[in-house]
């Protein structure tokens, strides 16, 4: 007996399909949830020791020009600080998200205590604190810190934001 959605053409049955979706799915979940993360001994971040020192400075160089293009609120130059493929965000989206944002706020962003924590050749994690201050519209400054997780690809020889994952931190 066949499945009636089973197209003729091809011999998989749809539970088949299914079960073999499943799978997929279950080890790029798998893959996803390792891909990110940092480790940290007696309350300290661990940096990354396979990282060649040439390296380290160009991912550096690269979170410092991702800062600085969203402090200079400067669309074309974030543009360029991003994966054209992200894995944690929609291209498309997040532009006109940083667009909405520079339209409407004068957000300052500040980052400190930034390590690459995860480190291959195609792909890094650079862990900071990132503090974004902004004047409410009240006038009442307000701040918020988190611990950042930007993890970079190497797409034509230059490093690029493929996803962010942030924790806020209380202010006080």
């Amino acid at each position: 007996m066949k499945d009636k959605t089973e197209a003729e053409t091809n011999n998989e049955t749809k539970s088949e399909k299914s079960a073999t979706k499943e799978t997929k799915e279950t080890k790029e979940t798998k893959e996803d949830d390792q891909a990110v993360g940092f480790a940290m001994q007696d309350g300290k971040v661990e940096a990354a020791k396979n990282v060649p020192v040439e390296e380290e400075k160009a991912l550096l160089q690269a979170f410092d020009e991702y800062i600085a293009a969203l402090n200079a609120e400067d669309l074309e130059r974030y543009s360029k600080t991003l994966s054209k493929n992200p894995r944690g965000f929609d291209l498309e989206e997040d532009v006109e998200y940083q667009k909405l944002n520079f339209e409407n706020f004068d957000l300052k962003h500040t980052a400190k205590d930034i390590h690459v924590v995860q480190y291959d050749e195609n792909e890094a994690q650079l862990l900071s604190q990132v503090t974004v201050e902004v004047e409410l519209e009240n006038g009442e400054p307000f701040k918020q810190a988190a611990r950042t997780n930007t993890v970079f690809v190497k797409e034509d020889g230059k490093w690029l934001v493929t996803s962010v994952a942030a924790i806020g931190e209380k202010m006080e």
